[in-house]
């Protein structure tokens, strides 16, 4: 074999090995992966403020929200919660704010007639289930 053909034969390689980091285990590449991070953050957004109704507890912040979500991909919910790639963990509780900053991008917040609420507490609980690609969030809404 020629100089000039191994040469060829290592670049190829190269960008053959280079190609096959750039996407998760099940395929996806990082731009399907981000493609789809937008698509449950919207959706997630639009199913937490769904839930805000006025109810009494709303009065005390202590009126209670879930969110469900079947994802194609454990990257897309690594990238979601900006979560390094070997967690491993089932549950996480984040701050709030760190929750309205990495996944809703601004504050969740829904005005009604007679009060606005927003998310309360301290802490939005994170549940994790790599087995069946679902994730659970909750967490409180009241009064702002």
């Amino acid at each position: 074999m020629e100089a000039s053909a191994l040469i060829d034969h290592i670049l190829k390689l190269q960008q053959y090995v280079l190609g096959l980091k750039s996407t998760t285990p099940s395929g996806m590449t990082k731009e399907k992966v981000d493609e789809k991070r937008r698509q449950v953050r919207n959706l997630m957004n639009k199913g937490i403020r769904a839930q805000f109704k006025w109810k009494p507890k709303v009065k005390n912040g202590t009126a209670r929200w879930s969110y469900l979500a079947v994802i194609p991909d454990e990257a897309v919910f690594l990238t979601l919660l900006n979560l390094p790639s070997d967690w491993k963990k089932k549950t996480l509780k984040l701050e709030v704010e760190k929750f309205e900053d990495t996944v809703a991008r601004d504050e969740i917040s829904v005005d009604s007639r007679y009060v606005a609420m927003q998310i309360t507490g301290k802490d939005v609980k994170v549940m994790w289930n790599p087995e069946d690609l679902t994730f659970k969030v909750n967490g409180t809404y009241g009064r702002r």
